[in-house]
């Protein structure tokens, strides 16, 4: 049994049984496909299934929540943090249960262990060279405002918006937030080496 959309969700078989979990902050399609095997014969069935996108905020002011990345054109293999702030200003109300789920596009990468935030009680899941990143049990009180920062990179040309899932909160959801990175190919790329890496103390 397999997910076209591991993202969103995951399935594995337990006695006999098909185990469903939809990852958190998550939402979309995926397609489950159930493959049988016995005496030389297989057969196989799908289905798609839908995670619903969670309901808006409408009992209080909700936060605003934005993206943004610097710089916004990079050469190929170079660094751009991306920063997503969750403004809760002019709010009225405090937020627990805050997170969002990203997933990058196909040709941009997490740069580095460089996952940082400002909110309180966050917990980040973010990996080197990584295509999605996870925060989730933040807090946002009343006229306050934080931040995610997450260094990522990539080597393939053109335009590349990245688009977050939606921002979860104890009052619903605050939507999502996209920047979009331009990587471009005839900006010179910058390195370096020490040759030899070792030296003697003294040796020039």
């Amino acid at each position: 049994v397999i997910s076209s959309n591991t993202a969103l969700a995951t399935v594995s078989v337990a006695n006999n049984y098909i185990q469903i979990s939809s990852q958190p902050y998550a939402n979309g399609t995926t397609t489950i496909t159930v493959t049988a095997t016995a005496n030389g014969l297989s057969d196989s069935k799908s289905f798609t299934l839908s995670v619903n996108a969670p309901s808006a905020i409408s009992d209080v002011i909700a936060p605003i929540f934005s993206a943004a990345l610097s710089p916004t054109t990079i050469a190929p293999g170079a660094t751009s943090t991306l920063t997503f702030t969750i403004n809760n200003s002019s709010g009225d109300s405090q937020f627990n249960d805050v997170g969002f789920l990203t997933t990058l596009p196909s040709a941009i990468t997490i740069k580095g262990d460089s996952a940082s935030t400002t909110c309180s009680n966050a917990i980040i899941a973010a990996t080197a060279g990584g295509s999605s990143f996870l925060m989730q049990n933040a807090r946002l009180g009343i006229a306050q405002s934080c931040t995610l920062s997450i260094d990522v990179t990539g080597t393939t040309g053109g335009s590349h918006t990245i688009t977050s899932g939606y921002l979860l909160t104890d009052h619903g959801s605050a939507g999502t937030s996209n920047a979009t990175l331009t990587i471009d190919p005839t900006r010179p790329g910058l390195s370096a080496a020490f040759s030899p890496a070792t030296v003697n103390i003294g040796d020039q």
